[in-house]
């Protein structure tokens, strides 16, 4: 009885800082190229080498509709799933597509090489980050939670207290709910190792004939409509303006017309 309190009481504090330190890994995404510690690591060494990739490409093209629909269509045919989409249109009417994806890691080199000859490349970046010392980290703990569950429930079968049992039962329940959060976490990086996201911006850019000016005729041509705008809007002053005055002088020629007879 006192040996399994002083357990337990053990196992709490072991526990309880786990759960503390578990909790702070999960609310945490694994961005690129992160400032990890493997301080206090229980990774061996056994699992196989873990990597995320992330790529990211700015495209540009006159055809942007076919180098939309050509990007859409090796996306699916390399078997990747579209995660993300949104198309805009800035101030010149100009579009632009941002997409996100994801595609089997070993697709990813031959998915971008087919982006390329699609548009325009205007930058490409490939960001990978070695998860491997984390997922090893995260096994190790998770096979020695299990093995722990299993001794306490070897230890429920024996002939103990309700008091005992109950208390076992806790522990249990402690580590239980740190495998699943372990195994969810490693559920997550595999299917980041397995599948590479890419980032994909396409951008229309302006045709040569609307890219040159032409000696400035457009610039030109806006001017003189401008002016031919400005002289037209000063003739309807004027002649809301000399209209009185005409009209004075009608009346004027009819009364003289008048007396004369």
């Amino acid at each position: 009885m006192v040996l399994l309190v002083l357990i337990g009481n053990s196992f709490t504090s072991r526990s309880t800082n786990f759960a503390s330190e578990t909790n702070t890994r999960f609310s945490k995404s694994y961005p690129i190229n992160p400032a990890v510690s493997y301080e206090g690591s229980y990774y061996n060494g056994e699992i196989g080498e873990k990597k995320i990739t992330q790529a990211n490409i700015e495209l540009e093209t006159e055809n942007y509709f076919g180098s939309k629909n050509s990007i859409i269509n090796s996306i699916k045919a390399k078997k990747g799933v579209i995660l993300d989409e949104g198309e805009y249109k800035d101030k010149d009417n100009k579009k632009s597509l941002y997409l996100s994806a994801k595609v089997p890691s070993e697709e990813l080199d031959a998915l971008l090489e087919e982006l390329k000859t699609f548009a325009d490349v205007k930058s490409l970046s490939i960001n990978t980050q070695d998860v491997t010392k984390n997922y090893g980290d995260y096994s190790d703990r998770l096979s020695r939670y299990e093995e722990q569950i299993k001794k306490y429930k070897d230890m429920l079968k024996r002939n103990i207290s309700i008091e005992d049992e109950i208390k076992i039962q806790n522990r249990i329940d402690q580590l239980e709910d740190q495998t699943f959060y372990l195994e969810k976490r490693m559920s997550e990086i595999d299917d980041e190792v397995n599948y590479s996201k890419v980032y994909i911006t396409l951008r229309e850019k302006q045709s040569v004939l609307e890219s040159v000016d032409f000696l400035g005729f457009k610039e030109s041509a806006k001017l003189f409509l401008n002016s031919l705008n400005t002289a037209f809007r000063l003739v309807i002053i004027l002649i809301g303006f000399l209209l009185p005055f005409g009209v004075i002088y009608l009346i004027y020629k009819l009364i003289k017309r008048f007396f004369k007879k």
